[in-house]
């Protein structure tokens, strides 16, 4: 560990951060870089060679604002020495660098006194008022500032100025209301390794840093784990993170991100029986792809093993019973091969999506209300490329599934989830169908984290989203209809959709035949949608913009097209248009408007016409 002198600005190491009491800096990096420890020191150097004292002075002038009132607030308050991230380590040595990563939090713990700069703050600032700059300062959204709020015992929060606001434990509650980091832990009567994987993940949701794979550097301290640092693999570092934290520590709500869903009562299993895969392939895999995806998750808390088998009606104290050990989990190249008590649904009640199963993998954990939490697993029979690499001593799975709000909902009223939580009434009812097994499963790598699949990529990659194309020639065909085709492409405020592709066709007869496209890069998948409007009626702009789409209007939907075995080459819809005769058996005189998509082999390439035929 490298310190800095507060008298002289000379660096001194040494090798226990214990031995030697020193205050420590965390702050926001200016956007115009901070001076590092090459600059000081080559000023140091250069001060020294000086005669005269004070051209000598005149030179460590020239060292950084920021690292001379930190010295000078130090060495007020009593401190020989201070440490500065971005001044104490030696960038240029990788090495350095990754030792300083993960000693980091145990420098921050060790520190005598922690200074929070807050630049964006003045001191004239009162921090309990709603709108002060307190509660909005960057410094409470950065991703390194949570373990330098949480690690050392006394942190001083310094103004603009340099002049003390407070201290982490007189502003506790508000620093609890601004971080959601609880008071007990702020003040230091809990340790963060009492609080579950989830909850301490929830504290870096919405935080953010300039590089991706600092989101997991800069968890590493607050999970007590150590691994190697390699800037440049991106979201690669978070995967690795959770695959650490899964070996050290036994806390199953690491898997407790995306969506649940609540069983209520017996009927509601009839939606875990109906399942799709779902519309975002980061939902396949058991960890998450950034703390982001922790954002709801801090009502989650692990249960003991014992707990969880007399909660599903497996006697512990039963012979055939007592071999079961707690929830299991190996990383191997392919997922993760666990042995966990699972809820299989019978042969009669399979899942709709080829076929297949819908199995519940249960969990070692709760939510607020007591509720047993599990994931939802569905057969990973589509992504072929995968499974046939397994053995067949596991079944091969993914996490995650579209699944019905209610039973017997539409494909409209389906959505995405991970996990589901069951009230006491539903456990006791599959208690007694006497469902559940403790079973060898491996969940695979998801489609956005296997290497695997020549066209899978990290999630947003525009290489692998799928191209949509509208053949001009299919245009004139549809102008020497009469039609008049207008195109517009909306880039989508939801956050499930990359863009709306609207392709509106006016005529004199048949009025506006409206096509609606939405299509989700992320998971390469797309929804179809129509709207007839009858002759008379205005080219509006929310027609346009494929604005108010009717709710029954929609009439195909493909996806993911990552299944590309799954899909015919050819889908086609017939829609029967206004002004023609009902169709009929025979479809005698009727003018339809055909929608086809066309697929390859590859998912990047989806071909999409628009034809009208009269029969």
């Amino acid at each position: 560990m490298r310190l800095l002198n507060t008298k002289t600005f000379e660096f001194v190491s040494i090798n226990d951060p214990r031995s030697v009491p020193y205050a420590i800096l965390s702050h926001v990096w200016s956007k115009q870089g901070e001076q590092t420890y090459q600059e000081i020191l080559e000023l140091v150097v250069e001060a020294n060679r000086e005669s005269n004292p004070r051209h000598a002075s005149d030179v460590l002038t020239h060292i950084s604002a920021k690292v001379r009132r930190c010295c000078a607030r130090a060495l007020a308050d009593g401190y020989e020495f201070v440490w500065i991230d971005s001044s104490c380590i030696d960038k240029t040595s990788s090495a350095e660098l990754s030792e300083a990563i993960n000693s980091m939090y145990t420098w921050y713990s060790c520190a005598a006194r922690c200074y929070a700069f807050l630049e964006d703050v003045d001191e004239d600032d009162n921090p309990y008022t709603p709108a002060s700059r307190f509660r909005s300062s960057a410094w409470f959204t950065r991703g390194w500032t949570l373990q330098e709020l949480i690690a050392p015992a006394l942190v001083v929060f310094l103004s603009q100025e340099w002049n003390p606001i407070g201290t982490k434990g007189s502003l506790a509650p508000l620093i609890e209301a601004i971080t959601g980091v609880e008071t007990d832990i702020l003040t230091g009567v809990r340790s963060p390794r009492e609080v579950s994987v989830s909850k301490r993940m929830s504290w870096a949701a919405k935080r953010v840093t300039t590089r991706e794979e600092d989101r997991a550097y800069s968890l590493l301290g607050l999970f007590e784990i150590h691994m190697p640092t390699i800037y440049g693999e991106g979201q690669n570092a978070f995967f690795r993170l959770q695959e650490e934290i899964l070996k050290h520590i036994p806390d199953d709500t690491l898997f407790t991100w995306g969506r649940r869903f609540l069983v209520r009562n017996a009927s509601h299993l009839q939606c875990l029986e109906q399942q799709l895969p779902p519309w975002k392939d980061a939902y396949n895999s058991l960890f998450a792809s950034s703390p982001s995806d922790f954002a709801h998750t801090s009502d989650f808390r692990p249960i003991s093993h014992a707990t969880l088998l007399q909660r599903l009606g497996l006697d512990v104290d039963d012979t055939a019973q007592a071999q079961h050990m707690p929830p299991t989990y190996t990383t191997t190249r392919f997922g993760i091969r666990a042995e966990l008590p699972l809820l299989c649904f019978q042969d009669g009640q399979a899942g709709m999506y080829n076929g297949g199963r819908a199995k519940i993998g249960f969990l070692l954990c709760e939510d607020a209300r007591e509720r047993l939490v599990a994931v939802i697993l569905r057969d990973a029979a589509t992504y072929r490329d995968f499974t046939r690499l397994h053995d067949s001593t596991s079944s091969p799975l993914l996490v995650g599934a579209r699944i019905p709000t209610k039973p017997g909902a539409d494909k409209k009223r389906w959505s995405d989830h991970r996990l589901v939580a069951f009230t006491g009434d539903v456990l006791e009812h599959i208690r007694q169908s006497g469902r559940i097994s403790v079973t060898l499963i491996h969940i695979l790598k998801g489609a956005v984290h296997g290497q695997e699949h020549p066209s899978v990529g990290a999630a947003g990659n525009t290489n692998r989203a799928c191209s949509l194309v509208f053949p001009p020639w299919r245009r004139s065909s549809l102008s020497r209809e009469g039609f008049v085709v207008q195109e517009a492409i909306v880039e989508s405020a939801a956050h499930c959709l990359d863009r709306r592709h609207v392709f509106v066709l006016s005529h004199g007869t048949f009025g506006i035949v409206r096509v609606v496209i939405d299509l989700d890069g992320a998971s390469s998948s797309l929804g179809l949608q129509t709207g007839v409007f009858s002759s008379g009626t205005a080219l509006t702009r929310d027609i346009l913009m494929g604005e108010d789409v009717p709710y029954e209007s929609e009439v195909l939907r493909i996806g993911p097209l990552l299944c590309a075995d799954d899909l015919t080459p050819t889908e086609d819809v017939f829609y029967p248009l206004p002004g023609s005769a009902r169709p009929v058996e025979t479809r005698t005189g009727t003018t339809f408007l055909r929608l086809s998509v066309i697929s390859s082999q590859s998912p990047r390439d989806v071909v999409f016409t628009l034809d009208i035929e009269t029969v």
